[in-house]
């Protein structure tokens, strides 16, 4: 990293600087000379050595004498812990050090890894591979925000943050062969799923199971408006009291360290190995945040500060999803097409009434009717939460400025009041 600041005048302050992270990868995955065969990707390459840089600048400008605050903003790039993890997934699923049977009928338990069952007929090994050229997480980030003396010893902020995503995760499965459409609503159709619940997915090549591709997007972007009012309390302590309304969207949310998990498990309204951006699994679309925290002096040298702190925020999103595999690629991931009306749909059990209803309570649902639900439709809940906590300073005799602390604290206080 390399940084400078310049004083460019009195009142005006920049930041400079630009920042190198350099992923390097020091063995090679095993090599497989079918699966480049078949997709033409090896799996012994790896994005070792791909330079991901970071430039960003800074700025302060001091409004006091004007108008009692200060304008601060800045931009720049910025790459997140390097998810080494999802390199892993590669090492071990090369098709050459382990392999998967799947079959039906009576099978002995074997517990001598040198005395198993003669395996013969279908060999499907969960392949992963990676873009020679993949980045890591990268973001574009930008804010400006001005701070405000105001009356009453108040501090007021507001800031905007804008994010879009210069490098995001993308998977793909290879091996999946669309075969047909459905009728109803156009979603592509991998496989046939039967009454028991076994699906018979139409890969592209039978030697080889899910064949999970790792790659880049850059679609995803997210946006915060924030106002913040806070005070110094005479004898030590503060007030915090904040808003933020926040929108985030994305193609994937990257929520899991298997390659298999975040392509499987990613809630899809068409082709899974597309998605399409919608809303992203880390949205908190309002939050409200207050904090008082107040030192007393009762004993000398040994304050006694309390603290109380309330979150309340809205619900996370939510996707709503068929209980089986309605596209045939082995996944519990497709979202509900919403029935206009009772003609729209084939129900076993006539209880069409019942569903209106709940689709109509739901204004965020009700809305696509006729349509796929996107991704993350739903909304939980608004979640709440106070904590409480009491810390008190003893002075150590003999030891001039020196303390220890013993502190008591509560978390999610109102459970205490929940009958």
């Amino acid at each position: 990293y390399i940084g400078d600041e310049w004083q460019v005048s009195d009142k005006i302050n920049l930041t400079l600087g630009i920042r190198a992270d350099i992923p390097i990868f020091s063995e090679d995955p095993v090599a497989n000379p079918a699966v480049f065969d078949a997709y033409g990707v090896k799996t012994n390459q790896t994005p070792s050595g791909n330079i991901h840089w970071s430039p960003r600048f800074g700025f302060n400008i001091d409004m006091t004498e004007e108008w009692g605050g200060q304008i601060r903003g800045g931009s720049g790039i910025f790459t997140g812990r390097v998810p080494m993890v999802w390199m892993s997934n590669q090492y071990g699923n090369t098709g050459m050090t382990q392999a998967e049977f799947s079959g039906y009928g009576s099978w002995e338990f074997l517990t001598d890894p040198n005395n198993q069952h003669e395996v013969t007929g279908f060999y499907d090994p969960t392949i992963n591979l990676a873009d020679e050229s993949f980045m890591f997480p990268q973001v574009w980030r930008s804010n400006i925000a001005i701070d405000k003396e105001l009356p009453f010893g108040f501090t007021g902020t507001l800031e905007f943050i804008y994010t879009k995503n210069v490098n995001e995760i993308k998977y793909q499965n290879l091996n999946l062969k669309e075969y047909a459409k459905n009728p109803k609503d156009g979603r592509p159709i991998y496989g046939v799923t039967y009454s028991d619940g076994y699906v018979s997915t139409r890969f592209l090549n039978r030697d080889f199971y899910h064949v999970i591709y790792l790659t880049n997007a850059s679609q995803g972007y997210s946006y915060s408006l924030s106002l913040q009012l806070q005070k110094e309390l005479k004898g030590g302590g503060l007030i915090n009291m904040s808003y933020t309304n926040g929108t985030a969207k994305d193609t994937n949310s990257g929520n899991s360290s298997q390659a298999i998990s975040n392509w499987g498990y990613r809630v899809h309204t068409g082709d899974p190995n597309n998605a399409t951006m919608e809303t992203s699994d880390w949205e908190i679309k309002h939050r409200i945040a207050f904090a008082i925290v107040k030192k007393f002096r009762w004993i000398k040298n040994s304050p006694t500060v309390f603290s109380l702190f309330y979150e309340g925020r809205s619900g996370r999103p939510f996707s709503y999803i068929y209980n089986n595999d309605y596209n045939g690629d082995k996944y519990y991931n497709d979202s509900i097409y919403v029935p206009i009306d009772e003609n729209d749909i084939v129900l076993l059990d006539n209880s069409w009434a019942q569903l209106d209803k709940y689709i109509s309570d739901d204004p965020n649902l009700d809305k696509y009717r006729g349509q796929i639900a996107p991704r993350n439709v739903g909304r939980d809940p608004w979640f709440h939460k106070v904590d409480f906590r009491i810390a008190q300073e003893v002075a150590i005799p003999g030891l001039d400025g020196h303390s220890i602390e013993i502190s008591f604290s509560i978390e999610n206080l109102m459970n205490l009041f929940n009958k």
